[in-house]
Parts: C-alpha cells; structure tokens; sequence
C-alpha cells in the first residue's frame, strides 16, 4: 500500500473549489468513520478511505481498483470521489501536486492504449497483406500531427487533419493523390503525406498499398503555418523534385 500512496493525493482537510464559481464553492473534504475501508471511482478517478481515516484520491484507478478490490476495501459509490468534477485543490501545492499525478497517469494509459492499437493495426495489416512502408519513404513523407496543420491556400487559412484514430482500422494500407500531393496511412495508424512521384506510387504499390479516394487539400506550394513542418514540406518538394522522376510539383497560378 506504501508504494501505491506515491501515487495518490491525502485530501483531509483539504480545501477544494470549481474554478467557474471561484470561492463560493470552496469545500473541504472529510473522510466519515462509515468510510472506512470503502473505495467509489468516478470519471477515471478513484477514492479511498484506510483504516485509519485517511482519504485519498488518485487517477490512477486502474492499479489502484486492482489493489483495493483484493485488500480488504469495498466498492461503496456514496464515497465522494474529488476532483471528478472539474473542482481543484485550494492551495497551490496541492494543485501542482494534483496536476502532475494528472499529467502522469494520462500518459500511462495513452502509452498503453496506443500499444494496443497498433497490435490491433498490425493484425488488420497482415490479414490484408499489407506491408510496413519502408523508412526511405517514411524520411521522404511529412507525418501529420493528431490535431492537423493549418495551411494558407489561395489566400485562405485551412487545415488538414490526420485520420482520426477510429478511422484508421479502415484505411491501413490506402493512399490517394490530388494531383501533386500523396497521402497514406501506414499500419503504425501514423498518416503522411509526400510530394507525388513515381517513386511514391512504386513504394506504396509493392507494399501492397491501394489507391482510394482520400481528400487531400494541400499542396506542394502551399504554406504550412507551423514554421518547423513548412520547412520540412519544402525540403520533401525540393528534394523530390532533385531525385525521383515524374515529379508532379505544381505551380501556383494567380
């Protein structure tokens, strides 16, 4: 159990607030005899009073419902469980505390849930047959972020997401062109796009990849706001344009 507190926040005593509604809902937060040795999770947090009397709060409700469940402690859902409801800390140690355990616990189960995904985005590619694509096109791609880039096109600002994640099962292993510009998404579920070349369409054929009709708004002359990734996508359209044959760079027209 010591181990596991490392992960947790004590809350007796502890004053709590809704940032919408400042001090008028200040609250402090006691753990009752009734309590103890009683467990509630809600909204992936988890609460829970020890012999003791000492209440804690952690996000990590997983390992910690695993660990209770099996150590004396039962499920009782009229234990309020803090900070579920978008109420915080008081003081600010506490809420940097609070944060960190936060910031700490999303990444973990992220990490895992996005493991999982790619077994499961490997399974669909080897049933389709469908290969990695190799790094030397990788290099030669740009990967989209998970919130998109945003791109000035005649004039306008627009923005070009990535396939979101529960599109990817469906289109592992499918590309498409608007003319100069190719997207695919890889079995990693990671979406790129690269300048068109005969280089590009040969890759994706021989790793059994398909061409489909996928929406692409950019082009190779237009500007990526992010400076990092618009100096990426004019290195890609350069180098293209240097090494591979039947480029199809266009050129803006006013």
């Amino acid at each position: 159990m010591n181990e596991l507190l490392k992960y947790c926040l004590k809350v007796n005593g502890l004053k709590t607030y809704f940032p919408n509604h400042e001090k008028e809902s200040l609250h402090t937060l006691e753990s009752k005899k009734e309590m103890i040795n009683k467990y509630n999770y809600e909204n992936k947090k988890i609460a829970f009073v020890t012999s003791d009397g000492s209440y804690y709060v952690s996000p990590f409700y997983i390992e910690m419902s695993d660990y209770l469940s099996t150590h004396g402690f039962s499920f009782d859902n009229n234990l309020y469980v803090p900070f579920s409801r978008s109420n915080v800390p008081n003081d600010k140690g506490n809420k940097e505390i609070w944060e960190k355990l936060c910031k700490a616990a999303n990444k973990k189960y992220e990490d895992e849930i996005n493991k999982k995904r790619l077994e499961e985005y490997k399974y669909i590619a080897k049933m389709k047959n469908i290969q990695f694509v190799p790094d030397e096109l990788i290099n030669s791609s740009l990967e989209l972020p998970k919130d998109g880039i945003e791109f000035i096109s005649n004039n306008k600002i627009k923005k070009m997401n990535s396939v979101y994640d529960w599109q990817v099962p469906n289109l592992i292993g499918y590309y498409g062109d608007n003319l100069d510009t190719i997207l695919y998404v890889n079995p990693t579920g990671k979406t790129y796009i690269t300048p068109y070349s005969d280089f590009s369409v040969n890759t994706l054929n021989n790793c059994n990849f398909t061409n489909t009709n996928l929406y692409i708004p950019i082009h190779t002359y237009d500007k990526i706001l992010n400076e990092k990734y618009n100096e990426k996508w004019l290195d890609l359209c350069n180098s293209h344009i240097k090494n591979n044959t039947n480029v199809k760079v266009l050129k803006k027209t006013i």
